[in-house]
């Protein structure tokens, strides 16, 4: 196992050498990636949603300059959305579901702010 921290702000390039980095040293191996990201947070509930969204929309699409550049709104570390991304796409016909997804108010006092939990999940062959 090797944990591997990403800064915020970390560039493009450096997350793509680490994806093709990860792609070689695995070549022949079971390589299993996990990323803990943060998404919406602290929004009002149809923000939260609505940001929800596009973030989907942008993984399924695999748009990693996009997601890369999403503020802590969408997500807390578009870093390690895009270095997952970028890992699966050196791979022939990468699978992406959504698990699950669920939103939820802070709390009853404050039913209109919410936070989501969303569980990806990326298949290669």
């Amino acid at each position: 196992m090797v944990t591997i921290l990403l800064t915020k702000g970390c560039p493009l390039a450096d997350l793509e050498a680490l994806a093709y980095f990860i792609y070689e040293a695995g070549r022949d191996k079971y390589v299993f990636l996990l990323a803990s990201v943060d998404f919406s947070h602290y929004l009002p509930i149809e923000e939260t949603a609505a940001r929800d969204k596009i973030t989907q929309e942008l993984i399924y699409a695999g748009d990693i300059q996009s997601i890369k550049n999403l503020d802590s709104g969408n997500l807390d570390s578009p870093e390690a959305v895009a270095l997952l991304l970028g890992y699966a796409a050196r791979f022939p016909d990468p699978r992406v579901e959504l698990m699950e997804s669920i939103i939820m108010p802070e709390s009853q006092d404050k039913p209109h702010i919410g936070y989501s939990y969303n569980a990806y999940v990326f298949t290669i062959r």
